[in-house]
């Protein structure tokens, strides 16, 4: 019986939500400020170290290891082109926290809370 209840505990913490699941009010600010931030919804499920979601209407993909989020996903801003969208990032105290790059050329900084 003992043995039941250890087995059935590992098997719920398997399939328990990761801190990063869910949906996220996300704020990505330019390092050049030559713009207004863009504010949209993160939304993220993460299955093993693979991640998917959607950031407004753009499909997410990447990876949650160690701590550390990476997505890399085409990602195309009001009247803008479609570009690569690279989002580096760590949970600090309920808070995800990075860095990303849009084509290569525009970077900046985020902030994403529930």
């Amino acid at each position: 019986m003992v043995r039941l209840a250890v087995l059935l505990l590992f098997t719920l913490a398997a399939f328990a939500d990761t801190p990063v699941d869910g949906k996220w009010n996300f704020v990505a600010e330019r390092t050049d400020d030559h713009t207004e931030a863009l504010r949209t919804v993160l939304e993220l499920k993460v299955d093993g170290e693979n991640v998917s979601g959607k950031l407004a209407d753009a499909a997410v993909k990447g990876t949650y290891k160690e701590g550390k989020l990476t997505l890399i996903f085409p990602f195309t801003p009001e009247g803008g082109e479609e570009r690569e969208l690279k989002i580096d990032g760590a949970l600090e105290e309920s808070v995800l926290k990075g860095d990303w790059v849009w084509g290569g050329m525009i970077a900046g900084t985020f902030k994403a809370s529930k």
